[in-house]
């Protein structure tokens, strides 16, 4: 097939044989291809962070696999530290998680002298627990699920 309107360079310029689709020569001219409408062309707006664009299909962030991934190992090696709820910008809860882990010691540490202070130990060990669930959980979440709930949603506990 043959276009009047083009010199022959031996190139099939026209459309696909088998199913009608454009082929990459009638993308040549900047634009969409002849027959085709601008609603087809692919999106602009990949700067934001809810639309679809070149590093995710889903409309999610290209980096949010890599956050979760992150995420999930800093809550199972660093949780009692809270160190996985400051990397997700949930200041509060990281906060709370480092104090009870260091307050945690330190009484525990000067306690233990009278023998009461075993009780304050436990507090680091549920932070770890806690933080060891929560790193457990973000990489079971599917990215969606992810970025909705910790991301977007910004929640702070499990």
């Amino acid at each position: 097939m043959t276009d009047p309107n083009r010199p022959d360079t031996g190139v099939n310029l026209g459309k696909d044989t088998f199913s009608g689709a454009p082929s990459v020569g009638d993308w040549s001219g900047g634009g969409a291809p002849s027959g085709h409408t601008g609603s087809q062309a692919a999106p602009q707006n990949w700067g934001h962070p809810g639309a679809a664009g070149p590093g995710s299909a889903s409309g999610l962030p290209a980096d949010i696999a890599n956050k979760k991934l992150v995420a999930g190992i800093l809550g199972i090696l660093l949780g009692s530290l809270g160190v996985h709820k400051f990397y997700l910008g949930n200041t509060q809860p990281g906060i709370i998680m480092l104090a009870g882990t260091l307050g945690g010691y330190i009484l525990g540490t000067l306690l233990l002298i009278i023998l009461i202070g075993f009780v304050f130990f436990l507090v680091p060990i549920a932070m770890g627990i806690i933080g060891l669930v929560e790193g457990i959980i973000y990489l079971t979440k599917t990215d969606q699920d992810f970025y909705q709930t910790y991301v977007v949603g910004k929640k702070a506990w499990f």
